[in-house]
């Protein structure tokens, strides 16, 4: 699972610094300070290895031109990424080589930790983006650091794993046209002992790579990203023939998934979902009726019996739809990315956000929350200083953004439940408002 990431030259990130993520991440500040960038750099790699265009580095999408999400518009700095994955089950097999299998190597990852760099440049005279580096390793090691020069062709690679000769052969192997986006491709070790071309000594460095290289795609497959308005509430959905694959950026998947879900016997996700938005005082209970043979129909009971069609009840239900199917559908290593979960709920129901992370969080999920909302902060205080949370399971930044782009500051959740290293001025509106408030007041009471 994803554990680290620092960001450089990405959209207004000059350089992010390390910035640890916890099963529960919430990322708060002012309007245009950054917060949405950086869940941006995980959307660009995420829907890059969705994309069955293997031979683009990056797939932009949404982003535009890279003059638009590079740092300060310059397109002759280098976009830079790294990440550190944690394994949450250790990693250790044994490779055998040649037909009768005798030699023998163990495969292992050093303190179950994969790291992984990227570097991206545009290649103005060709017009498009290239890797210019890459580098994947673990905790002691570094499996491969390979750089590419702007024919695309390796100009240098590194290897711990490896002697002068055996580089040689991995300058060969690791030709840019080679990669599968921006990783080494998923069947390079079987490719090259299948054909021969790799010896026991170039298999392990292989396998070492093709090992390190599946976890982070596997990894970074597994983010769900959804943007700060999910898909309008219809009145009737197509029935489909097997389970959604995944989430898009509007959450447009979730009551297909949750209706199919519905009819599996045993299945406990509907009932979750309902629970849920019965805590949060949303409404009683959520079912679907069929309609015909191609459409289903959801029907919401709200607090008083009264039953509706989704349209027809309160928008923040709908929107809160797609957050709480995500959070408690998907697998467990998962990280679900959020983009102000809180819109269109009125206070109370906001402060429930801060239980389905927490009940996300223990079935082993991530979840990274773009928000403004101080009663979501003050709930997930709460549940730290009650004992339902561990301090050490939330992480807290806040965004600032300067003339020289944007900074986070890392703030903390003592046992206590109090705020430890809140910037000034950080969420002090409504002690002014009240200030001012009672101001008013004094004032006309003197005149009355």
């Amino acid at each position: 699972m994803l554990k680290t990431i620092q960001i450089r030259n990405f959209k207004c990130f000059e350089d992010t610094g390390p910035t640890d993520l916890k099963p529960v991440t919430l990322l708060f500040g002012k309007n245009g300070s950054g917060k949405t960038s950086f869940l941006d750099a995980l959307y660009l790699l995420t829907q890059t290895l969705e994309s069955r265009d293997a031979s683009s580095p990056i797939v932009a999408g949404k982003f535009g031109h890279y003059s638009d999400y590079v740092y300060g518009h310059d397109v002759h700095r280098e976009i830079e990424m790294s990440f550190r994955f944690s394994l949450e089950e250790p990693v250790s097999e044994e490779l055998g080589h040649g037909e009768k299998r005798k030699h023998r190597a163990k495969l292992t990852i050093q303190e179950d930790e994969v790291n992984f760099s990227l570097a991206l440049r545009y290649n103005r005279k060709a017009g498009r983006i290239q890797v210019a580096r890459m580098r994947i390793g673990d905790a002691g090691r570094c499996f491969v650091d390979v750089k590419y020069d702007a024919t695309r062709k390796v100009s240098s690679v590194h290897s711990d794993l490896l002697r002068a000769k055996g580089l040689d052969r991995a300058r060969r192997l690791l030709k840019h046209q080679h990669l599968y986006h921006f990783l080494p491709p998923a069947d390079l070790y079987y490719r090259m002992t299948s054909r021969g071309k790799a010896t026991i000594y170039m298999g392990e460095w292989l396998w070492h790579l093709q090992l390190a290289a599946q976890i982070i795609h596997d990894d970074l497959s597994n983010i769900v990203y959804l943007g700060p308005l999910r898909d309008y509430p219809q009145r009737t959905y197509v029935r489909g023939g097997g389970e959604p694959v995944g989430f898009d950026y509007m959450g447009s998947e979730a009551l297909p998934l949750l209706y199919l879900r519905s009819k599996n016997r045993g299945d406990k996700l509907s009932q979750d979902v309902a629970g849920w938005l019965q805590q949060a005082k949303l409404c009683r209970d959520l079912k679907f009726a069929v309609e015909g043979r191609t459409h289903f129909r959801p029907k919401i009971t709200g607090l008083y019996e009264e039953q509706d069609d989704l349209p027809d009840t309160g928008f923040g239900i709908s929107q809160a739809l797609p957050v709480v199917v995500a959070l408690l559908s998907v697998d467990k290593y998962s990280i679900v990315c959020l983009e102000q979960p809180e819109l269109h709920l009125h206070p109370f129901a906001a402060t429930r956000l801060a239980d389905l992370f927490s009940k996300a969080a223990k079935r082993g999920v991530t979840s990274i929350v773009e928000t403004h909302s101080e009663h979501l902060l003050i709930r997930t205080q709460r549940l730290v200083g009650e004992g339902k949370v561990a301090p050490d399971q939330v992480a807290i930044y806040f965004f600032e953004k300067g003339r020289e782009g944007a900074r986070l500051r890392a703030m903390s959740i003592r046992h206590d439940g109090a705020l430890e290293n809140a910037p000034d001025g950080f969420f002090s509106e409504d002690f002014k408002e009240l200030v001012e408030m009672q101001k008013s007041v004094a004032i006309g009471n003197q005149r009355g």
